[in-house]
């Protein structure tokens, strides 16, 4: 899982994400109430879940509509009954669809973009294999001693060369180069 989906799924663990029903409970006298589509609280469960933008990303994702559609009181009570369903892989491509959720309600509400909604499903899956692929890939990873002069890699390689050094006056420099076999 990439590390901000991390963050995200950590925030909704701790009811740290900035709806309004947690805002709510620390400014007095907030308004908690959804402005979009007048639901009683901007909850978690209700961006995530419940709300138009995100049923219809759950309906494009193709994830069963038993995992997400149950009224459940919390994030967390779906996220429990989910892992007993489906495997690892699969909770991470229903997490990066949570985050997704509030990613789009986000755009929508501070950026005044209408996102393809049934794209926004299929692609946290396909994002989610692909994030995937690139980690668990065929990766080798070689230490070469730069007296032997650089050579371009084979061909199913990747090679990063980095290199950092002081600048002087409190001044730092780091650099770095990724090449894969095609010489330029």
């Amino acid at each position: 899982m990439l590390p901000q989906i991390k963050v995200f799924l950590w925030r909704v663990g701790v009811s740290a994400l900035p709806t309004r029903a947690n805002i709510g409970r620390w400014v007095p006298h907030f308004t908690m109430s959804y402005a979009i589509c007048g639901a009683v609280e901007e909850s978690n469960t209700h961006i995530l879940l419940n709300y138009l933008m995100a049923t219809s990303i759950w309906e494009a994702s193709k994830f069963d509509r038993k995992l997400w559609e149950e009224a459940f009181l919390s994030v967390l009570e779906c996220m429990w009954q989910v892992k007993e369903v489906l495997d690892g892989d699969e909770l991470g491509e229903f997490v990066a669809v949570l985050w997704e959720c509030w990613n789009s309600c986000n755009q929508f509400l501070f950026g005044n973009k209408r996102p393809n909604l049934t794209h926004i499903g299929k692609r946290a899956r396909a994002f989610v294999h692909g994030y995937r692929e690139v980690r668990l890939g065929p990766t080798v990873i070689r230490e070469e001693v730069a007296s032997g002069g650089w050579r371009p890699p084979e061909s199913v390689v990747l090679k990063l060369n980095v290199d950092a050094g002081n600048l002087g006056e409190g001044r730092y420099g780091w650099g770095f180069v990724l090449r894969d076999h095609w010489e330029t």
